[in-house]
């Protein structure tokens, strides 16, 4: 695990830390453990940045209008809808009021999110902000990044059992893939920024891997954290509720590390590794079978049902993303 720089001091603000990986690699986990500790505080997914970016407002100059129209976008979201905020036109002034950057409104976000809790310091978690980590990272310099990886495997097969997902093998199995050198290219891209952390070191031993997590970004250990405790804020109760949230606000269970190896057929999880091997290797997680015979045949079937899949989803975000690119085209004309 990396180390990152020491905490400020406490005349100094509160350094915030940011949360990421593929997602189903465990972030709910880490999320539920670091609430227990008395001074720190993860809401659940904002998606701000991501949204930011997908909606066509990342990296263009900061202005009023284009702000409050990225927060007409941004506060009907389905992740807003589960943050419990309420009054979404007095919210959306408050968190205009004086912002000079999407960084001061975001700011202002997950300031109100953590004010009902008392506690000084917070934190941000969104699987798809390893997407847009680059710029997290330069509009918060001092910021902590914690980065969980999981073996591959697992996480395809949690992916394939998460409704309105993907149900195909290859599209499970690429995706992790390219979230694992997405990783890797932001550790060369920013060394020294990053604390990365096996979900299997910390379901294994948990003790040693909060420690460390708390000694990179400054706090101290606290063995509450380790509490199996599964209540959440009732404010945020929709979006633990939902059906894949189940096992990740309740007890640390080493076995779930291992449930893969009895998902896949052989020829199946042959396809996979073929997909996934140099980065399970990077990551120390051991190929162990070598081909069967099939696998070829089941690898072009999963890739043309991929296709298929990735020309829907083309048409959804094009749909979704309509209103930015209106918004644009009225900016670049005016």
């Amino acid at each position: 695990m990396q180390q990152l720089r020491p905490a400020p001091s406490a005349s100094m603000p509160e350094v915030p830390f940011f949360i990421v990986g593929s997602p189903r690699s465990g972030t709910t986990l880490l999320v539920q453990i670091l609430n227990r500790h008395s001074r720190l505080f993860v809401p659940p997914e904002t998606e701000f940045f991501y949204l930011l970016d997908r909606y066509g407002f990342a990296g263009r100059p900061f202005g009023a209008k284009q702000a409050e129209r990225f927060l007409d976008l941004y506060l009907a979201s389905r992740p807003v809808s589960m943050l419990g905020l309420g009054g979404l036109a007095e919210l959306r002034a408050r968190l205009l009021m004086g912002a000079l950057s999407y960084r001061d409104v975001f700011t202002r976000l997950m300031g109100l999110l953590a004010e009902p809790t008392g506690k000084p310091r917070w934190g941000e978690k969104t699987p798809h902000h390893l997407h847009t980590a680059d710029a997290i990272l330069d509009d918060f310099p001092e910021a902590h990044m914690i980065a969980l990886v999981r073996d591959g495997r697992a996480v395809t097969r949690s992916r394939l059992q998460k409704q309105n997902w993907e149900q195909n093998l290859f599209g499970a199995a690429s995706l992790w893939r390219r979230d694992s050198l997405r990783l890797r290219r932001l550790m060369q891209r920013h060394p020294g920024r990053l604390v990365l952390l096996r979900y299997e070191d910390l379901v294994a031993d948990p003790a040693l891997a909060v420690r460390r997590v708390c000694e990179a970004i400054g706090e101290v250990f606290e063995p509450r954290m380790l509490d199996p405790v599964d209540a959440v804020e009732p404010r945020f109760g929709a979006y633990y509720s939902q059906s894949w949230m189940a096992k990740s606000t309740g007890a640390i269970d080493p076995s779930r590390t291992q449930t893969w190896r009895d998902a896949f057929s052989p020829k199946e999880l042959s396809v996979i590794e073929h997909i996934q091997a140099p980065e399970l290797i990077f990551w120390g997680y051991p190929v162990e079978r070598s081909p069967v015979s099939g696998w070829r045949a089941l690898l072009m079937r999963e890739q043309l049902l991929h296709q298929a899949y990735r020309i829907k989803r083309r048409l959804s975000l094009m749909a979704s993303t309509a209103s930015g690119r209106f918004w644009r085209r009225c900016e670049t004309a005016g």
